[in-house]
């Protein structure tokens, strides 16, 4: 039994987190929860708040200041988030941990940028790789503590399905086809995730300034890495869903996306976390691409150009970067009215655009999973 001031910061602990959670989170965590504050560290627990720290299920502490950041930049590895806050190094409000070169734990941040001489903060955390790690780093504790309203980039590598696109290409998704087996649990099986036209326009503008060439399609998200070229009894399912894909243009593959934007709507809809009604979530997510275009077989051949990766992932970090100045700069009547007008035009046409190609994407889609078998 937890006895005197273990006992008042459980409870208050248990008292935020079913605040944020879903009944079906907060109850298989409470035992957990228990157990840990036996062992609990009554002075770390303060020394943590004073640090503007809070505490997740999976993720441990992350920054409070969280709650009031509305722009991010959802990284997949400790890595790239590590080098994204290494560009704001004399600008770095928190980190956690406070040591980010320590690769040991994921790492989340805040940094201060500015955009005509105004400052604002910027949040970036680690999702980790997979649709399984973003439904648990992202669904679970980012979103515990969350705004109502926030823009979120995912810059992230991709692999390319078109023989247009090679290694060192840069991509801006519209939509995620899912070819992955998470997102069954949340939507049903017609459902298209999709970016959020205005951020995909924040993008392109982004990459524009910065002088980078980039193409804007459709993607599709898978949770399995290598199983198109290994020599697996499903292989030739493989082929003939690689296949489907490219005839519907689909320009690149990777992992997580899919999962951001489901997450996404379903927090903008207050049917995960709820909190103020309405909110505003806006998603999108920009791509590296690291291998070669596919051969006459249709495989998508991986001969690394080391050079040309490690070029195209710091291209991407830049341009997603800039995409939060553009942002922040929209939502404050920063920007010239041509600007801000254009910005508008171009989401109005990424949006007709997936209007028209929805009825595609599902169909693509549906094969793709029938293709799968069950996923």
């Amino acid at each position: 039994m937890l006895e005197g001031d273990r006992k008042k910061v459980l409870d208050r602990c248990l008292r935020d987190l079913r605040g944020a959670f879903p009944e079906y989170v907060y109850q298989p965590s409470l035992k957990s929860l228990e157990l840990l504050f036996e062992n609990f560290d009554l002075k770390s627990w303060e020394a943590a708040q004073r640090r503007g720290e809070v505490p997740t299920i999976h993720s441990g502490m992350v920054p409070s200041m969280f709650s009031e950041t509305p722009y991010y930049l959802a990284c997949g590895s400790r890595g790239r988030a590590r080098d994204i806050l290494s560009d704001h190094s004399k600008d770095i409000v928190q980190t956690i941990p406070p040591n980010y070169d320590d690769m040991r734990s994921a790492l989340y941040g805040i940094y201060k940028d500015r955009f005509k001489g105004q400052e604002f903060n910027v949040g970036v955390l680690t999702t980790k790789e997979g649709p399984s790690a973003v439904e648990i780093f992202l669904g679970m504790d980012f979103l515990s503590v969350a705004p109502d309203n926030f823009t979120m980039v995912r810059p992230g590598t991709a692999g390319t399905m078109q023989k247009y696109i090679g290694c060192g290409s840069k991509t801006i998704a519209t939509a995620a086809l899912r070819a992955e087996g998470v997102s069954d649990k949340y939507v049903e099986s017609d459902y298209v995730a999709v970016a959020t036209p205005l951020v995909v326009a924040f993008l392109e503008l982004a990459a524009e300034r910065l002088g980078y060439d980039t193409k804007t399609g459709p993607k599709i998200t898978k949770d399995s890495l290598q199983w198109e070229i290994c020599n697996t009894p499903k292989r030739e399912s493989a082929r003939i869903a690689q296949k489907l894909a490219r005839d519907a243009g689909i320009l690149v593959s990777s992992m997580e996306l899919s999962m951001i934007c489901i997450l996404a709507d379903l927090y903008s809809q207050n049917k995960i976390h709820p909190g103020k009604d309405p909110r505003e979530v806006r998603v999108g997510g920009i791509y590296a691409v690291v291998n070669d275009p596919p051969d006459c077989e249709g495989e998508s051949l991986f001969t690394p150009d080391l050079k040309a990766i490690e070029q195209v992932e710091r291209d991407i970090e830049l341009i997603s970067q800039e995409s939060m100045r553009i942002a922040f700069a929209y939502d404050h009547g920063l920007l010239s009215r041509d600007q801000m007008s254009r910005l508008d035009q171009r989401a109005k046409e990424v949006d007709s655009e997936l209007k028209r190609s929805l009825p595609m994407l599902r169909d693509t889609q549906r094969q793709i999973r029938q293709t799968y078998g069950a996923i």
